[in-house]
């Protein structure tokens, strides 16, 4: 996923809550999944977070 970045995060009116577990509570449940997670700046102005998560089949 890729999303623009912006300055309406934080405190102050019109600001998005934050519980302060984002993005290092989704590594871990990721990590815990064994799956694979990374999320960083994706250019000037976009912010990318991609996640693998592996397949079980069932026999």
């Amino acid at each position: 996923m890729v999303n623009r970045t912006g300055s309406r995060a934080g405190p102050g009116p019109g600001a998005f809550p934050t519980s302060g577990h984002g993005l290092p509570g989704l590594a871990e449940r990721v990590r815990l999944l064994h799956g694979e997670f990374q999320a960083g700046p994706d250019g000037p102005q976009h912010w990318q977070l991609a996640v693998r998560l592996p397949v079980r089949v069932s026999a």
